[in-house]
């Protein structure tokens, strides 16, 4: 007996052994960041840890059992892509090793989901193909603008090669015409991490001086620190040739395209002459050079109360010389009307950044600005009487509340003196007043039921949203199963889809799903073996649940009508019920920001979906 009991202590320690072992094997896997699954030698997964299951977007539960889908990988490691629950394609790199699990060969499988690396790769394939093979002149530094990559393009262009400019830095690459004061915001923007802009005269490798164009930016790693510089590099020196020869003539070609149908102007800053189109003397109300073009000439026709607003505007467009400076001002014609210009102007300035010209366009916009005064009259009005229809229907719902609570004493009234009258004078009736008695009595309770209903709907709009977590399922299967039971003869294929839930108010969405599934129910009465379903789909990245039955349908015309209070469809006098229930609902979700629509054909069916 002694040694029983000694066997019975071993065993127990064993068996704490063996539990603290599986907690720590337990609490080592749920730990791990990768992927891992127990694979039994039947192909089949037997345990999954946390990561496995965001992997897969499924729960340890739900993977156990199934067939893994792809052949063990004996060594090394593979690539394999999987879809996910959600139906997401991503990369895993997988590796296995033998294993045992329950005391028979296993494989223990390694999981990374390596989507995100393989994109990058990719990216940073792109990004190298299109920096190497680009058509402008590249330069990456370190922090410090020491050369690390210059493309072929930039070889092409100065003749420097990779081993004459890699190792030094970007300021000194190569002789040539320098500025010291360029230069030194050139260094302090790229010490400072920041992005700088400018043009340089550079000398190529054969001692040719050329213009360039720089523009210099930082890269930063995630964490905001600045790990390199890319300078992109443009051979200007075209350009500057062409801009000096044909300075005159470009600007007269720019200004004639800009100014097609449109009066111009322009101005010399230092001289103060001024030239005006044919076109602006007419939007002046003016004969063409009828007056001299001045600006003395512009602001006595200028409208007085404009006159500050584009004196301050001349004077930013001056300080501001690479601004487009646009703006609306009014002038006075010389028969007295008022017209409403937009004007545009532009300052020109010459190689040292000095303004020499202001050119312009007016375009008359006195009809447009009318009509944009009569629109925003329009909406102001249309705003007021949103408002007031606003006020009608809070009205009209307090009355909705008032006339129903009315209602209901005489009603009762009607109910139990005819319910009175049946009872004692059932001998003294024949069997038509009998008849007439209970018809009263349906009518009034029909009646009573219909004041619920109404004031169910006029509350809806008052009571606060209490927004929470909802389980649609759950709702679904309780009302289901409460239809069945009240009609147990009925043959009906319920669908319920697990898991679907919501946010928003509990009491107002369990409204929802019995009007969608009661309605779903009654029309399918007629069908030897109705079919209901409640589901969801996707729709644009967002989830929209539905209630679907094989009932009776609807044409494709009448679906507008289906949500407004007291609308029955054609063919359904036989169907029991208020015409108020798809109103609520779409009541309901409009209130919780979402919205409602219908799909059917006649006798094949109804889908309503509604998204929150």
């Amino acid at each position: 007996m002694f040694r029983q009991k000694n066997n019975r202590i071993l065993l127990e320690h064993r068996r704490k052994e063996l539990l603290a072992c599986y907690r720590r094997f337990q609490s080592l896997m749920q730990r791990c960041l990768h992927g891992m699954l127990i694979v039994d030698s039947g192909n089949r997964i037997r345990y999954a840890n946390a990561a496995a299951e965001r992997i897969y977007g499924s729960s340890a539960r739900q993977l156990q059992g199934k067939p893994f889908p792809f052949p063990i990988p004996p060594d090394g490691t593979t690539e394999t892509q999987i879809s996910t629950s959600e139906g997401r394609g991503i990369i895993l790199e997988m590796s296995a090793l033998e294993t045992e699990w329950r005391g028979k060969p296993a494989w223990l499988v390694w999981l990374q989901d390596i989507t995100e690396r393989k994109r990058s790769e990719q990216e940073l394939r792109k990004m190298y193909r299109a920096v190497h093979e680009s058509p402008v002149n590249i330069v990456i530094t370190d922090p410090l603008g020491t050369i690390e990559y210059v493309n072929p393009k930039f070889t092409e262009t100065t003749g420097f090669s990779p081993a004459d400019t890699v190792g030094t830095n970007l300021a000194e690459y190569k002789p040539g015409l320098k500025v010291p004061k360029t230069y030194q915001q050139m260094r302090e923007a790229v010490t400072g991490g920041n992005e700088w802009r400018g043009e340089l005269i550079s000398c190529r490798k054969n001692g040719e001086l050329f213009h360039e164009s720089i523009s210099i930016a930082p890269i930063e790693d995630t964490s905001g620190t600045v790990t390199n510089f890319v300078a992109i590099i443009e051979d200007v020196t075209d350009r500057k040739r062409y801009e000096e020869q044909l300075r005159s003539s470009e600007r007269q070609l720019a200004e004639a395209q800009k100014i097609a149908h449109l009066g111009s102007w322009k101005r010399y800053i230092d001289t103060g002459k001024s030239f005006w189109s044919d076109e602006l003397y007419r939007i002046f109300g003016l004969e063409p050079g009828a007056v001299a073009a001045s600006l003395e000439q512009f602001l006595k026709m200028l409208h007085p109360e404009d006159m500050d607003e584009i004196r301050r505007r001349a004077e930013f467009a001056i300080t501001e010389p690479d601004a487009l400076n646009s703006y609306y001002f009014r002038i006075v014609r010389p028969d007295g009307s008022i017209r409403v210009l937009l004007g545009q102007e532009e300052v020109l300035t010459d190689c040292g950044n000095k303004p020499i010209m202001v050119i312009g366009t007016a375009l008359d916009v006195t009809e447009r600005k009318v009509m944009e005064e009569e629109i925003e009259q329009l909406n102001r009005a249309l705003e007021a009487r949103a408002a007031e229809l606003e006020a009608a229907n809070r009205e009209l719902e307090s009355f909705s509340y008032t006339v129903c609570h009315d209602l209901r004493s005489p009603l009762t009234s009607i109910h139990g003196y005819s319910q009175v009258l049946a009872d004692l004078c059932e001998n003294q009736l024949d069997d038509k007043c009998k008849g007439f008695l209970s018809e009263i009595r349906r009518g009034t309770e029909r009646m009573n039921e219909l004041i619920e209903t109404l004031l169910e709907f006029s509350l809806l709009t008052q009571s606060t949203l209490k927004e929470e977590e909802v389980d649609l399922s759950e709702i679904a299967k309780e009302i289901l199963a409460d239809l069945q039971f009240e009609w147990p003869d009925r043959r009906v294929e319920v669908e319920v889809m697990d898991g679907l839930l919501a946010r928003g108010d509990l009491r107002l969405l369990r409204i929802v799903m019995r009007n969608l599934l009661g309605n779903a129910w009654k029309y399918t009465a007629h069908r030897e073996m109705a079919k209901i379903r409640f589901g969801a789909v996707t729709t644009g990245g967002h989830p929209a649940f539905f209630v679907k039955d094989n009932g009776r349908g609807f044409r494709a015309e009448d679906a507008h009508r289906l949500f407004a209070p007291f609308q029955r469809l054609p063919g359904s006098d036989e169907v029991e019920g208020h015409g108020i229930g798809l109103a609520t609902v779409l009541r309901i979700i409009e209130r919780h920001g979402g919205s409602v629509w219908a799909e059917g054909e006649p006798d094949r069916g109804a889908t309503f979906y509604f998204s929150i």
